[in-house]
């Protein structure tokens, strides 16, 4: 789980240094917006990836099962 955490954001990453190029460039105003969209997009699949991850490690210290979490996440997402 850590290493996708880690590509993910490391696309984010260069999504934004993208973003960050064509903005210093003068591009398209729309075509930047679309970018930071699909950018922002993507963080919030990531924070939904850390916190999934956290919340596995604090049930599982308290003697609940991961599937019966995973089960529920999912419900909750």
């Amino acid at each position: 789980m850590k290493e996708e955490i880690i590509n993910r954001l490391q696309i984010v990453g260069r999504k934004i240094r993208r973003i960050i190029k064509s903005v210093e460039r003068g591009g398209n105003a729309e075509e930047i917006i679309t970018q930071t969209r699909k950018a922002k997009k993507m963080l919030l699949a990531v924070r939904h990836m850390i916190l999934k991850n956290h919340l596995i490690k604090v049930a599982e210290q308290n003697g609940f099962s991961k599937n019966e979490i995973l089960k529920n996440f999912d419900l909750m997402s």
